[in-house]
């Protein structure tokens, strides 16, 4: 059995029925080498220790993995100048990728933004890479749907491309082609109603949060649809 590293949505390290939920620097530290693989000592340090010397930053980091340690009763931070994560630990976000890349709907279970709970504003080199990060995850999100989308399309089965649109949706409220996607599907499924009502669900999002109407785009495909004349 493997140490669960869940850096997507509520961060915790899980092991059996033991459930953790380290402080945010040590989830930054193990999220950053479960991700990014090993890195040097210093880098860690400077990342999560800006304010401080090279000196303290390094000894704020030992804290950490002997804290890490203590709380797992093994070494989960592997290394001396270079550190690792320990083969124990298995990472919700590395299996996000892979499942991303293998166009797998399995990814539509993982949900949650990276390290989401936690705030790193005072570490701005790593607040940087978390951003960057997270858009990174974001897009192989979005990609992935949008090509589980147009499989389904593909087979005609438009329950299931609806059920990847509404995921998609979910991702970026405010997005009219994840909008358009949602509405069409609906209609294909046979329900022009539903459609229709994802319209007016798109012309309020965007209302609310941008304060301006749905695209001619948009407006166009709605036409369509109420009058059904909108091809598949």
């Amino acid at each position: 059995m493997s140490w669960q590293l869940q850096v997507l949505g509520a961060a915790s390290l899980s092991y059996a029925d033991k459930v953790l939920h380290p402080e945010r620097k040590t989830m930054g530290v193990l999220s950053y080498l479960a991700l990014e693989g090993a890195t040097s000592r210093s880098k860690i340090a400077g990342l999560l220790w800006a304010e401080s010397d090279e000196r303290t930053a390094r000894n704020n980091l030992v804290q950490v993995i002997r804290r890490l340690k203590k709380s797992t009763d093994t070494n989960l931070v592997l290394g001396d100048d270079l550190l690792s994560l320990s083969g124990e630990v298995k990472t919700d976000a590395a299996e996000l990728k892979i499942l991303a890349f293998a166009d797998d709907e399995k990814l539509l279970t993982f949900t949650g933004e990276l390290l989401g709970p936690h705030d790193y504003d005072d570490c701005p080199d790593f607040a940087d890479w978390l951003f960057s990060e997270r858009e990174r995850i974001l897009d192989l999100r979005q990609n992935t749907l949008k090509n589980l989308i147009g499989q389904h399309q593909k087979a005609s089965d438009y329950q299931e491309a609806l059920r990847c649109a509404e995921a998609l949706l979910l991702l970026d409220t405010i997005s009219e082609e994840a909008h358009r996607l949602v509405m069409r599907l609906h209609f294909l499924a046979g329900d022009r109603a539903a459609a229709l009502r994802a319209f007016e669900k798109c012309k309020a999002v965007l209302d609310k949060e941008l304060s301006v109407e749905p695209s001619t785009d948009t407006h166009q495909l709605a036409a369509e649809i109420e009058f059904g004349s909108l091809l598949p």
